[in-house]
């Protein structure tokens, strides 16, 4: 009975409940952990609980429980190599479970945080150098350039912008007065090639001097802020850091064991 438990939980696993259901499948019980683990297992794989996956996991493990009856039945589990088999499994299981607990133990203190990340600061920076500037921008989009010229002569007349954008602009921006932050995949789509090559050159709290032409009409465009793209702070950067000093403290974990284990 425990060998068929045992070859359940190996083939089933799983950690997380979710729903007592409890199984008796010839005198077997199956515990309701194995029930939830299943489904859970299930989920994490990318289907979506419901009550046909659950009517699915019980198929799942009545089958699983008959199929391990007959194979004890026919005396498969007394043959050596299935025996070996069964024990390496349960090694292993028995060691992920050994490390995920070290894991969960595991305390990084805000010291070591600090000093990781100034480590990798260095590899940061080179990162954010290559990353494009941020661009805060409004813009009116209208159908023609006779039109676009006029909004140009009244902000050059000193009109406000955004208003100016609520009242003409037939862009989905214009409620927002044309506002568009730091969006570098819809700018490019919008204003081209040849228009983000224009946009580049304009300076902070600059209109573009001319309409700018796309395919979806003629824009006028002020550059409201421009800035360098923000480098991640430590505490942007906490779970990756984390993830990777406990990383660091199971690799040492592993080479002390090593080191300390007797091998003859």
């Amino acid at each position: 009975m425990r060998k068929l438990a045992l070859a359940l939980a190996l083939s089933l696993g799983g950690l997380t409940a979710l729903q007592a259901e409890t199984l008796k499948v010839n005198g077997y019980t199956v515990s309701e952990s194995l029930f939830n683990a299943t489904l859970q297992q299930m989920i994490e794989s990318g289907q979506e609980d419901s009550p046909a996956l659950r009517k699915q996991v019980r198929e799942r493990l009545i089958l699983s429980v008959v199929l391990a009856q007959r194979a004890q039945a026919a005396q498969l589990d007394k043959q050596v190599d299935l025996q070996q088999q069964l024990v390496l499994v349960e090694r292993m299981q028995l060691s992920d479970a050994y490390l995920r607990n070290h894991i969960a133990k595991l305390t990084i203190d805000q010291k070591s945080l600090q000093a990781e990340y100034d480590a990798q600061k260095p590899a940061l920076a080179k990162m954010m150098s290559s990353m494009p500037a941020q661009w805060k921008l409004r813009h009116i989009m209208v159908d023609n350039a006779k039109d676009a010229g006029e909004l140009l002569q009244k902000l050059r007349k000193g009109a406000n912008f955004a208003e100016l954008a609520k009242l003409y602009s037939r862009a989905p921006e214009a409620k927002s007065g044309g506002l568009l932050v730091n969006q570098p995949e819809a700018f490019a789509e919008l204003f081209g090639k040849d228009g983000m090559a224009a946009l580049s050159k304009l300076p902070k709290g600059k209109v573009y001097d001319k309409p700018l032409k796309t395919q979806y009409g003629y824009h006028v465009v002020l550059m409201e802020d421009v800035s360098a793209a923000r480098a991640p702070t430590l505490q942007d950067f906490r779970p990756q850091l984390e993830a990777r000093l406990k990383q660091k403290r199971i690799e040492q974990l592993l080479d002390e064991i090593h080191k300390s284990t007797k091998v003859e």
